[in-house]
């Protein structure tokens, strides 16, 4: 497994990204080959971090590009500072 991790900053309206991602985001992760899961986590202060999880790098790697896209048509006004972006080996796991 391969998780992708973007951290935003200066974000705007965290409620109205929530419902954009419902809307717009979910839809198209789960879409994208090898999806299994993603997170959306307001870290407070402006920020928000995505966690997404895929099978291989290159479907985490192509995700990332739609996720990119998607964020630069819908989101522009409310993340308008590009994430700073880890793609890595997910090597430890734990579920409950």
């Amino acid at each position: 497994m391969f998780a992708s991790i973007r951290s935003y900053n200066g974000v705007g309206d965290v409620a109205e990204i929530r419902r954009g991602a419902r809307k717009d985001l979910y839809p198209l992760l789960r879409k994208q080959p090898g999806f299994v899961s993603y997170s959306l986590i307001d870290a407070g202060g402006g920020s928000l971090t995505s966690i997404s999880i895929f099978n291989t790098r290159k479907q985490a790697d192509a995700a990332n590009s739609a996720v990119r896209a998607l964020v630069q048509q819908v989101f522009k006004d409310l993340l308008p500072n590009p994430p700073a972006v880890v793609v890595g080996e997910v090597v430890g796991h734990l579920n409950k």
